[in-house]
């Protein structure tokens, strides 16, 4: 009888060393495995939020990678990374949160006409374990990645001024003719637009802007004329805004009384009247339409509007193309129409 006592004791000692090993096994994965989730959250956010910065920003400086990288890592540091040996070469830096340490790296991927469409961020970091330590493993990588697609805003609604701005290749900041003079070859056309089927509404859309949506690929009129009288009383307008009226466009400036001496394209508050959005029309299809015509819309561009300028035969709109990224719905690419970012992955 007490042999056999002996043998049950041991047997017990067996099953609970057995039993202690498995339930520090069940402990180590829920109390490690929910801070691995944890950490690979953080992580996920955390490039998620850079790669909007970076693509934001690529978008808004002329493709100007170094910088969309330096906005990426200095995007990290605010949300509580620490960033140190940042290489602008291979666009890659060391980051750490508290004793955990790793990498971080930001690529840039070409579309068509070798313009970056893409910007993927990437970070891979050394993540403590607790309980873990008892099977001799006190780390693992956690990883994450977010990618953000880059491209033209496929619409746009409110704001819009009825002028046509030809497709090309324009450098931001710089100031452009907005419409044509009357010597060119433009068939009775200006750059001017009609939106919907009534041509009573042109000089409203010109003074207070069109509240509605336009698409790329959608169809608009041209509208023949110089419109000379018009156009003197948007710029005027826009350059000394008064009371706000009921359609709150032209009239409306938060920064400024008055824009004419005090705002510029580099400077100015986000809804300055002075500030307006115009359709992308193909050259080729504007100049082939002769009086009046239909002509497809291929982007969207944001200027500032300068002035109009009236010397002999110069008589034309001018503003500065401007550095500015919408969140939109995405159709192609295009190096300076109004651009959008999304996340997809």
């Amino acid at each position: 009888m007490r042999n056999q006592w002996r043998s049950e004791r041991g047997q017990v000692l067996v099953l609970a060393a057995v039993s202690m090993v498995v339930v520090i096994g069940f402990t180590a994965l829920a109390v490690d495995g929910g801070y691995l989730y944890f950490r690979h959250t953080r992580l996920q956010d955390a490039v998620d939020a850079a790669a909007l910065a970076a693509a934001i920003d690529l978008g808004s400086d002329n493709g100007d990678k170094v910088k969309s990288f330096e906005e990426a890592m200095d995007n990290m540091a605010e949300n509580g990374f620490t960033v140190s040996n940042r290489n602008n070469k291979t666009f890659t830096a060391n980051v750490s949160l508290g004793d955990e340490t790793g990498t971080v790296a930001v690529a840039f991927v070409q579309g068509g006409k070798k313009v970056v469409n893409e910007v993927r961020v990437e970070v891979s970091l050394e993540t403590t374990l607790f309980f873990s330590r008892v099977f001799g493993k006190s780390k693992t990588p956690v990883g994450a990645m977010a990618a953000v697609m880059i491209g033209q805003a496929a619409e746009q609604t409110g704001n819009l001024l009825p002028i046509a701005f030809f497709d090309g290749e324009y450098e931001r900041g710089v100031q452009y003719p907005m419409s044509l003079d009357p010597q060119d070859n433009n068939k009775g056309n200006f750059c001017f637009l009609q939106f919907g089927n009534n041509s009573s509404d042109f000089q409203d859309h010109l003074e207070h802007g069109y509240d509605g949506t336009l698409e790329i690929g959608q169809l608009v009129n041209t509208y023949p004329g110089g419109v000379t009288g018009p156009v003197y009383k948007l710029i005027d307008g826009m350059k000394n805004p008064g009371p706000e009226d009921s359609r709150g466009r032209i009239y409306k400036c938060e920064m400024h009384v008055t824009c004419s001496e005090t705002c510029t394209a580099a400077e100015h508050s986000v809804n300055c009247p002075r500030v307006v959005i115009v359709p992308v029309i193909d050259k080729q299809d504007f100049l082939g339409v002769n009086g009046k015509g239909k002509v497809p819309i291929v982007g969207f561009a944001r200027f500032f509007i300068q002035d109009y300028r009236k010397e002999g035969s110069i008589h034309h709109i001018e503003g500065t193309f401007l550095e500015r990224v919408d969140p939109a719905s995405i159709s192609g690419t295009s190096s300076f129409t109004i651009q959008a970012v999304r996340l997809i992955k």
